[in-house]
């Protein structure tokens, strides 16, 4: 028979030592936000918490949550009882470097050893160590803190991955964002480009005006508003010469949106833009709304969502550049629209959460009532929705009946990620603090919103599409985002945001409207 209490010393000294080892200074019960205890009452398991390198007066002030498609992370795991631990290639190693799949394997294989030598010195001989692999979409979180530092982390792990310095300490952080390859950090007026796989600064440049919100990344382009309203874009392969600047009116406050080939960006005007970066000198679609649109857009396939601060949702065609939908739900909205599979999920400032057909702007006849007492979307699974609420509550939704299933106290939550690419939840503090928390029955991550036609060798489950049909292979390795036969940034007859405004001055002339709307 097992010796319980001489399995979990072993097991508390093992991973102690580590701790010391590692200058990792384990958390207080009340550090943590969401404390294990808590969350098991719920049906919740926290995945990982990490302490970012954040401390005296700073703070995290912007984080964003990116996976990458074409490429995949391979993770490494023993178990014994309860406990689990996870190498993954990408990890660093002791010398700072990632140990990629061998250095995984082997460093695996060597936790392995030290645990069943551990265990057997503690005469503990009939607890199995088990040694299995999974592989899924590299998925890494960004943050950045006030002092300038940048720290990527494994989504699924936490393990910090690299962290660098960005910028001079006395100018003001604005924010960060992300792609496959690079990185992209407004500090005070200026952009840096870095390499996402090190961290490594590239090159920076000036902004033509005062930045006003955190930048976007594409394949080509680094995207960054600025607080007249514009949009100035940067070039990568150029290192940042030759930008272009999209106009529009009032203040952007919000990171703009990556949809394919094109960029969205929304002003507190009530301003909604859409602009091809390459290709393109002008805006090619833009909606007016009756107040300011404070939040960022957000999109699946042809489909952009926005939702302005009279409390209306709106829906736009990127590729047809026309309004399909409007709704209101009869108070303000800052938060940006959350859509997973047929419905769009939506937070009003009278902390109402609707669930509104993705299609048609109806609400859905599965709920009543918006679910009251809601302050942020977190993320869902393919039964449940998570959200934060009145009182620091931590709540479970049913997803078709909008009924609460649970809820549990939460700590104090500075800032929450509103997660629509997978089932996790991601839960942060100022001080830097980071919790992933799960459904305690869905170890590896559900992907939504992916096409089911796209598949890869990548690990997970996709909500949108059938069990076991991997969501984010490319067929041959071509560009998702192409079309058949055709350049995705082609400027020919067949774009329906082609312009023939061929001026690149970032002052508009005396025959230009500061528009470039076609469809005016």
């Amino acid at each position: 028979m097992c010796n319980t209490s001489g399995f979990v010393n072993a097991i508390a000294f093992i991973f102690g030592v580590a701790a010391f080892c590692c200058g990792v200074q384990p958390l207080a019960a009340e550090d943590f936000l969401v404390p294990e205890s808590q969350a098991y009452r719920a049906g919740l398991k926290v995945q990982w918490d990490t302490q970012l390198p954040v401390g005296g007066p700073f703070k995290m002030v912007d984080w964003c949550f990116h996976i990458d498609e074409n490429s995949s992370t391979t993770y490494f795991v023993v178990e014994a009882g309860t406990v689990r631990e996870v190498v993954s290639n990408r990890q660093l190693n002791p010398q700072g470097q990632p140990f990629g799949l061998q250095g995984a394997q082997e460093e695996i294989e060597f936790r392995r050893e030290l645990l069943t030598t551990r265990l057997k010195l503690r005469g503990i001989e009939d607890v199995e160590v088990k040694v299995s692999s999974y592989t899924l979409p590299k998925s890494v979180l960004y943050s950045l803190s006030s002092d300038g530092v940048v720290t990527a982390i494994d989504a699924d792990t936490g393990n910090i991955l690299w962290d660098q310095l960005i910028g001079n300490i006395e100018l003001t952080v604005v924010g960060l964002g992300a792609s496959n390859d690079h990185v992209a950090v407004v500090v005070g007026s200026k952009v840096y480009c870095l390499n996402s796989q090190d961290g490594r600064t590239l090159w920076s440049k000036e902004t033509v005006y005062v930045p006003s919100a955190p930048p976007a990344v594409s394949k080509t382009n680094i995207l960054v508003p600025l607080g007249n309203g514009r949009l100035q874009s940067f070039l990568i392969e150029d290192q940042g010469y030759g930008s272009n600047t999209f106009f529009a009116s009032g203040f952007a406050t919000a990171r703009p949106l990556v949809t394919g080939p094109r960029v969205a960006w929304t002003t507190d005007s009530g301003q909604l833009n859409l602009a091809t970066p390459i290709g393109s000198k002008a805006v090619s679609f833009r909606l007016n709304a009756s107040d300011g649109i404070v939040s960022s857009p957000t999109a699946v396939g042809n489909r952009v969502y926005a939702a302005s601060l009279d409390g209306f949702v709106y829906c736009i065609d990127q590729e047809k550049g026309r309004l399909v939908w409007e709704v209101t739900t009869g108070s303000g909205i800052v938060q940006s629209p959350v859509p997973i599979g047929q419905f769009l999920y939506v937070v009003s400032n009278a902390d109402q959460l609707f669930k509104i057909e993705s299609e048609t702007g109806r609400f859905s006849e599965n709920w009543d009532t918006p679910v009251e007492g809601i302050h942020h979307f977190l993320s869902a699974t393919k039964k449940s929705i998570f959200a934060l609420g009145n009182k620091n509550r931590l709540h479970v939704i049913d997803k078709s009946s909008g009924k609460f299933i649970s809820s549990i106290p939460v700590g104090k939550v500075d800032r929450v990620l509103t997660n629509y690419q997978t089932d996790r939840i991601y839960l942060a503090a100022n001080s830097g603090l980071i919790q992933c928390v799960r459904e305690a029955s869905s170890e590896n991550p559900i992907f939504h919103n992916r096409d089911p036609q796209s598949a890869s060798n990548a690990g997970g489950a996709t909500e949108s599409g059938p069990e076991g049909v991997d969501p984010f292979a490319v067929d041959g390795g071509d560009d998702p985002f192409a079309t058949a036969g055709d350049d995705p940034f082609s400027t020919g007859d067949s774009d329906p945001f082609a312009t023939d405004d061929d001026d690149t001055s970032d002052t508009p002339g005396p025959d230009d409207d500061d528009d470039g709307n076609p469809f005016n």
